[in-house]
């Protein structure tokens, strides 16, 4: 195991070339971590919590169909990345495909979610005028 300290955003995405498997940290999971290994073709584990922070790698991985890659208990997420660890021909599969496939999908357009940002501030700014003002 390597450990690497603070690097710039390329040298930190380079790194990855050095990664065969990411191994998602809980409860709390790596979100903008996880995009990045997904981008870089890296593929996650993850072990899927009761809570908004526990669940936004697992949210990922569905979108991109690897719910395969989502543990329910911690037996299940030392199984299966010890089971993918060891799967080379899936690590050369994902790692040759994984950067297309996230963005092709749903969180690679980004067009989508601005148009969706934009939407959901229009609608709060909307609803915020139309509120009665509070009294006090």
């Amino acid at each position: 195991m390597t450990l690497l300290g603070s690097t710039p955003q390329l040298e930190h995405l380079a790194a990855h070339g050095e990664i065969d498997v990411m191994l998602d940290t809980f409860p709390q999971n790596g979100g903008i971590t996880t995009a990045d290994a997904l981008l870089m073709g890296v593929p996650v584990v993850t072990l899927l919590a009761d809570r908004v922070s526990g669940r936004s790698s697992a949210s990922m991985l569905h979108t991109l169909g690897l719910d395969d890659l989502v543990a329910r208990t911690t037996d299940q997420y030392v199984e299966i990345a010890a089971g993918l660890a060891g799967d080379l021909d899936r690590l050369s599969r994902e790692r040759a495909t994984l950067r297309e496939r996230l963005l092709g999908s749903p969180l690679g357009d980004t067009r989508a979610y601005t148009r969706a940002v934009e939407a959901t501030y229009r609608q709060l700014w909307q609803r915020w005028c139309g509120a009665p003002v509070p009294v006090s």
